[in-house]
């Protein structure tokens, strides 16, 4: 299984080593790690860094069937990068309600309200920046969804990464991940409600 590798490709930005790392550990923690290979991943991002998420969820080895940004998604069921990919206009939020296993929210303006909560299929919600309301977020906690929400991500905040820090970023990532997901787990939780419980018990 692969892990954090912290070398910098140019066309990968620093955000988007830390925002795949952290799926990896999601999918391999609350999924198990047999599933990481096809584990299917949609990605929501801005237009311009599309390919870097891309680059990076792929590189750490998981399944990415589509990417979106703004109206569009390119998609193959496949994975992206195997033949077959295709440029299809859809509201991005459409995709809240197919049955891929995590969607990755980063840099978008995309988001889900309670009523999108209704329908998510997705087993995992990361989101970097604040996309999904409380009232959905709680909806979602309670049909057993797992949600990274985007306080985690401001512990180590994804502005302030650079290629000369993003190794020191992801192992303070790691730690903090190892401590919530060990606290779910005893306490049988959610990582969303064990990461509110440390944070205010400011052990973290």
């Amino acid at each position: 299984m692969k892990e954090f590798n912290p070398n910098m490709p140019q066309d990968v930005l620093a955000r988007h080593k830390l925002v795949a790392y952290v799926t990896l550990m999601a999918i391999r923690d609350l999924l198990g790690s047999n599933k990481v290979e096809n584990t299917e991943v949609v990605a929501h991002t801005s237009k311009e860094h599309t390919e870097s998420l891309l680059k990076e969820l792929k590189q750490v080895g998981l399944k990415v069937v589509a990417v979106c940004n703004g109206g569009t998604c390119t998609w193959n069921v496949k994975g992206l990068g195997a033949n077959g990919d295709r440029q299809v206009k859809i509201d991005p939020r459409d995709t809240y309600f197919l049955d891929s296993d995590v969607v990755v929210l980063d840099e978008s303006n995309d988001y889900i309200d309670l009523e999108d909560s209704k329908s998510f299929k997705s087993k995992i919600l990361i989101e970097t920046g604040k996309n999904i309301t409380e009232k959905a977020k709680v909806a979602l906690k309670e049909r057993g969804i797992e949600v990274i929400p985007h306080k985690f991500f401001q512990l180590y905040p994804l502005k302030n990464v650079e290629d000369k820090n993003v190794k020191d970023f992801a192992e303070g990532i790691h730690d903090v991940w190892t401590e919530v997901s060990k606290y779910a787990k005893s306490k049988h939780v959610s990582f969303d409600n064990a990461f509110e419980y440390i944070k205010s018990q400011q052990m973290l």
